[in-house]
């Protein structure tokens, strides 16, 4: 069965690259972070202008991904073409950084502050990893310090919750998908606005909490997972967010819960898709369903998740 799961995985990733960057607009870069040299993937709007300061998104791929694959699962870059902004897709590190990344062999996974995989064991520092990702592209280009947000997906959606908590200074909102916030900070050192988006049927990120399970019900791992309205409760906390959930949709499988600080701006935004599996929401689906569940267009959560952060930023 092993041997089956890293075929197939093998196989998705590396077939995942059919996004075609354009040698104008796309590129890989190496930096050097702490005592390791990390790479990324940066996508510029066709209508770049030096003139003008754009807003930067780092989007970080689930444990065992790539950014190659993010990008195609995603579709964030079509989005920064038609709206006008800058992505980066972090590559998390790899056991062996010398050879090629495997899902089951070598998975690039991020330290995203739970203490799995390789990365959390060796307490690798990915946070030095993305503040040098936002020095080097501010040295490139015409960054808006005001507008610097973070998202990911699963394991990735993990790394933009700490993002948000250890970079508080900088990032103006996040948007973690299927993931979960690992640690409970007792504050924030700056309002960091959250929108949240994960499925009702995802059985790798129970919404009751407990421990991962494909969606055939094989249990994942171990490391069981808090429930996710415990962590959501705990932003709104973080934000000083004073008024009661505020119920905005429940209908059409969708449930949408608000909650705001009036004073500075700032705001939690939850949404549960009923039948969504784990699986970025509008996006295109890498991994079978009968590993990870049901795909739904009900919502795109890139549409959704600009649209929130042209809403915030850095005050």
């Amino acid at each position: 069965m092993l041997l089956r799961l890293s075929i197939v995985f093998i196989l998705i990733f590396s077939c995942a690259q059919a996004y075609t960057a354009d040698a104008k607009y796309d590129f890989l870069f190496s930096i050097p972070a702490g005592k390791s040299i990390r790479n990324y993937r940066l996508h510029i709007p066709v209508s770049y202008n030096m003139q003008k300061s754009y807003p930067l998104i780092i989007m970080f791929h689930g444990g065992g991904g790539n950014s190659q694959a993010v990008m195609e699962e995603t579709r964030w870059c079509e989005k920064a073409d038609r709206e006008g902004f800058i992505m980066a897709f972090p590559d998390a590190y790899r056991p062996f950084p010398n050879k090629r990344a495997s899902f089951m062999l070598n998975p690039q996974t991020w330290n995203d502050g739970s203490g799995r995989f390789y990365t959390g064991k060796n307490n690798i520092d990915d946070i030095t990893f993305v503040r040098s990702i936002i020095a080097d592209i501010s040295q490139r280009y015409n960054i808006n310090p005001r507008r610097i947000y973070a998202s990911g997906f699963s394991n990735g959606a993990s790394m933009a919750f700490r993002v948000g908590i250890e970079l508080a200074d900088t990032i103006a909102a996040i948007a973690p998908v299927s993931g979960v916030m690992w640690h409970n900070p007792e504050s924030l050192s700056s309002p960091v606005s959250l929108i949240y988006i994960t499925g009702g049927a995802d059985t790798m990120n129970p919404l009751s909490g407990g421990r991962p399970k494909l969606s055939t019900g094989k249990v994942w791992s171990s490391v069981a997972k808090m429930p996710v309205q415990e962590f959501i409760d705990n932003w709104a906390k973080l934000l000083h967010c004073t008024q009661n959930a505020k119920l905005l949709q429940n209908d059409n499988g969708i449930k949408i819960m608000q909650w705001k600080n009036e004073k500075n701006n700032s705001e939690v935004l939850f949404y549960i898709i009923d039948d969504l599996g784990h699986v970025w929401p509008g996006g295109k689906a890498i991994l079978p369903e009968r590993m990870v569940g049901k795909t739904s267009n009900k919502i795109n959560a890139t549409d959704i998740i600009w649209q929130f952060f042209q809403e915030h930023p850095k005050y």
